[in-house]
Protein backbone atom coordinates (compact mmCIF):
# COMPACT_ATOMS: atom_id res chain seq x y z
CA UNK A 1 0.00 0.00 0.00
CA UNK A 2 1.66 3.38 -1.61
CA UNK A 3 1.90 6.48 1.23
CA UNK A 4 -0.57 8.18 -0.79
CA UNK A 5 -3.05 5.44 -0.11
CA UNK A 6 -2.71 5.45 3.82
CA UNK A 7 -2.85 8.82 3.87
CA UNK A 8 -5.99 9.05 2.04
CA UNK A 9 -8.94 10.22 4.35
CA UNK A 10 -12.22 8.66 3.28
CA UNK A 11 -15.35 10.66 2.68
CA UNK A 12 -18.78 9.27 4.60
CA UNK A 13 -20.16 8.48 1.07
CA UNK A 14 -17.21 6.25 -0.24
CA UNK A 15 -14.31 3.93 1.04
CA UNK A 16 -11.38 3.29 -0.51
CA UNK A 17 -10.09 -0.87 -0.29
CA UNK A 18 -7.18 -1.95 -1.67
CA UNK A 19 -7.46 1.38 -4.32
CA UNK A 20 -10.66 0.88 -5.58
CA UNK A 21 -13.59 3.47 -4.76
CA UNK A 22 -16.47 2.30 -3.32
CA UNK A 23 -19.93 3.77 -2.19
CA UNK A 24 -22.49 2.36 0.33
CA UNK A 25 -24.51 -0.71 -0.60
CA UNK A 26 -21.62 -1.88 -3.13
CA UNK A 27 -19.01 -3.32 -0.72
CA UNK A 28 -16.57 -5.79 -1.26
CA UNK A 29 -16.19 -8.94 0.78
CA UNK A 30 -12.95 -8.29 2.39
CA UNK A 31 -13.97 -5.18 3.29
CA UNK A 32 -16.57 -7.06 5.42
CA UNK A 33 -13.91 -9.29 6.70
CA UNK A 34 -11.75 -5.71 7.42
CA UNK A 35 -14.44 -4.50 9.15
CA UNK A 36 -15.21 -7.24 11.34
CA UNK A 37 -11.69 -8.31 11.66
CA UNK A 38 -11.18 -4.42 12.93
CA UNK A 39 -14.08 -4.88 15.42
CA UNK A 40 -12.51 -7.60 17.21
CA UNK A 41 -9.30 -6.22 17.39
CA UNK A 42 -11.45 -3.20 19.08
CA UNK A 43 -12.47 -5.63 21.34
CA UNK A 44 -9.57 -6.69 22.12
CA UNK A 45 -8.56 -3.58 22.75
CA UNK A 46 -11.71 -2.76 25.29
CA UNK A 47 -10.87 -5.42 27.49
CA UNK A 48 -7.17 -4.53 27.69
CA UNK A 49 -7.91 -0.94 28.31
CA UNK A 50 -11.03 -1.74 31.21
CA UNK A 51 -13.65 -0.04 29.16
CA UNK A 52 -16.64 -2.24 30.21
CA UNK A 53 -18.91 -1.58 27.66
CA UNK A 54 -18.94 -2.56 24.05
CA UNK A 55 -18.59 -0.23 20.92
CA UNK A 56 -22.46 0.09 20.03
CA UNK A 57 -22.77 0.55 23.89
CA UNK A 58 -20.27 2.79 24.47
CA UNK A 59 -21.55 6.95 24.86
CA UNK A 60 -21.13 9.71 22.20
CA UNK A 61 -18.22 11.43 24.38
CA UNK A 62 -16.30 7.95 24.24
CA UNK A 63 -16.20 7.90 20.73
CA UNK A 64 -16.00 11.09 19.28
CA UNK A 65 -12.90 11.64 21.75
CA UNK A 66 -8.98 11.91 20.69
CA UNK A 67 -8.20 9.82 23.51
CA UNK A 68 -9.77 6.96 22.63
CA UNK A 69 -8.47 6.67 19.35
CA UNK A 70 -4.86 7.63 20.59
CA UNK A 71 -5.06 4.73 22.81
CA UNK A 72 -6.17 2.23 20.07
CA UNK A 73 -3.52 3.54 17.74
CA UNK A 74 -1.24 2.89 20.43
CA UNK A 75 -2.93 -1.10 21.17
CA UNK A 76 -3.04 -1.93 17.50
CA UNK A 77 1.04 -0.93 16.72
CA UNK A 78 2.31 -2.07 20.31
CA UNK A 79 0.23 -4.65 21.67
CA UNK A 80 -2.03 -6.34 18.87
CA UNK A 81 -0.83 -9.36 17.44
CA UNK A 82 -1.89 -12.11 15.02
CA UNK A 83 -1.17 -15.15 14.07
CA UNK A 84 0.88 -15.59 10.84
CA UNK A 85 2.58 -18.50 8.91
CA UNK A 86 6.40 -18.99 9.04
CA UNK A 87 8.79 -21.40 8.47
CA UNK A 88 10.81 -22.91 11.56
CA UNK A 89 14.45 -24.33 11.16
CA UNK A 90 13.39 -27.53 9.65
CA UNK A 91 11.25 -26.08 6.71
CA UNK A 92 8.12 -26.67 8.70
CA UNK A 93 5.69 -24.71 8.44
CA UNK A 94 4.37 -23.14 11.71
CA UNK A 95 2.00 -20.53 13.00
CA UNK A 96 3.43 -17.48 15.00
CA UNK A 97 1.96 -14.69 16.62
CA UNK A 98 3.31 -11.47 15.28
CA UNK A 99 2.68 -7.57 15.05
CA UNK A 100 0.08 -6.40 12.50
CA UNK A 101 1.56 -4.49 9.30
CA UNK A 102 1.32 -0.72 9.94
CA UNK A 103 -1.23 -0.69 6.58
CA UNK A 104 -2.85 -2.97 8.65
CA UNK A 105 -2.85 -0.74 12.15
CA UNK A 106 -3.67 1.88 9.76
CA UNK A 107 -6.81 -0.23 7.70
CA UNK A 108 -8.35 -0.80 11.30
CA UNK A 109 -7.91 2.56 13.02
CA UNK A 110 -9.57 4.21 9.54
CA UNK A 111 -12.24 1.16 10.01
CA UNK A 112 -13.18 2.36 14.19
CA UNK A 113 -13.12 6.09 12.47
CA UNK A 114 -16.07 5.19 9.91
CA UNK A 115 -17.95 3.29 12.36
CA UNK A 116 -18.14 6.37 14.71
CA UNK A 117 -19.08 8.22 11.38
CA UNK A 118 -21.80 6.45 10.55
CA UNK A 119 -22.97 6.20 14.12
CA UNK A 120 -22.61 9.96 15.34
CA UNK A 121 -21.87 11.91 12.33
CA UNK A 122 -24.92 13.41 11.20
CA UNK A 123 -26.94 13.05 14.72
CA UNK A 124 -24.39 13.94 17.13
CA UNK A 125 -23.51 16.38 19.04
CA UNK A 126 -21.86 19.34 17.55
CA UNK A 127 -18.41 18.34 19.41
CA UNK A 128 -18.73 14.86 17.78
CA UNK A 129 -19.48 15.98 14.53
CA UNK A 130 -16.78 18.60 14.66
CA UNK A 131 -14.08 15.96 15.57
CA UNK A 132 -15.57 13.64 12.71
CA UNK A 133 -14.71 15.89 10.33
CA UNK A 134 -11.38 14.38 10.34
CA UNK A 135 -12.23 11.77 8.05
CA UNK A 136 -13.62 14.69 5.60
CA UNK A 137 -10.02 14.48 3.35
CA UNK A 138 -10.34 17.96 1.87
CA UNK A 139 -10.70 19.34 5.59
CA UNK A 140 -8.20 21.46 7.66
CA UNK A 141 -9.98 21.15 10.60
CA UNK A 142 -8.06 20.17 14.27
CA UNK A 143 -9.61 17.12 13.82
CA UNK A 144 -8.56 16.42 10.06
CA UNK A 145 -4.62 17.42 10.83
CA UNK A 146 -4.80 15.68 14.33
CA UNK A 147 -5.75 12.76 12.24
CA UNK A 148 -3.20 13.11 9.55
CA UNK A 149 -0.69 13.53 12.18
CA UNK A 150 -1.91 10.09 13.81
CA UNK A 151 -1.31 8.26 10.54
CA UNK A 152 2.14 9.63 10.65
CA UNK A 153 2.54 8.61 14.12
CA UNK A 154 1.54 5.13 13.28
CA UNK A 155 3.96 4.69 10.21
CA UNK A 156 6.85 6.10 12.37
CA UNK A 157 6.64 4.17 15.29
CA UNK A 158 6.13 1.04 12.68
CA UNK A 159 8.84 2.08 10.59
CA UNK A 160 11.17 1.77 14.12
CA UNK A 161 9.78 -1.28 15.26
CA UNK A 162 10.98 -2.87 12.06
CA UNK A 163 14.47 -1.48 12.23
CA UNK A 164 14.43 -2.94 15.80
CA UNK A 165 13.55 -6.39 14.71
CA UNK A 166 16.25 -6.37 12.04
CA UNK A 167 13.32 -6.54 9.82
CA UNK A 168 14.82 -6.39 5.53
CA UNK A 169 13.05 -2.65 4.89
CA UNK A 170 14.09 -3.28 1.26
CA UNK A 171 11.19 -4.22 -0.90
CA UNK A 172 13.18 -4.68 -4.37
CA UNK A 173 14.05 -8.11 -5.72
CA UNK A 174 17.09 -10.03 -5.76
CA UNK A 175 19.11 -9.06 -8.98
CA UNK A 176 19.70 -11.78 -11.54
CA UNK A 177 23.09 -11.93 -12.82
CA UNK A 178 24.62 -13.98 -15.42
CA UNK A 179 25.83 -17.15 -13.24
CA UNK A 180 22.23 -17.41 -12.24
CA UNK A 181 20.91 -17.47 -15.63
CA UNK A 182 23.87 -19.49 -16.49
CA UNK A 183 22.86 -21.93 -13.56
CA UNK A 184 19.18 -22.26 -14.70
CA UNK A 185 20.00 -22.74 -18.82
CA UNK A 186 22.66 -25.43 -17.35
CA UNK A 187 19.34 -27.01 -15.18
CA UNK A 188 16.95 -26.73 -18.41
CA UNK A 189 19.23 -28.30 -20.71
CA UNK A 190 18.93 -31.52 -18.54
Amino acid sequence: MSAEQTDEVLEPSTATVGGSRLTPGAERPNTLDNRATAQKAFEKFRVARGYTQPWDKLPENVICDRKLYEQLAKYLIQEHKQMVKDVDDNGEEIQVQAHIKCSTAIIYFNIMLQLALGKYGERGTEKSKSFLTCVDRNSTSDSAKWLRGMRKKINQVCFERSIAMGENLDGSPTPIYLCHVRLAVRQYAK
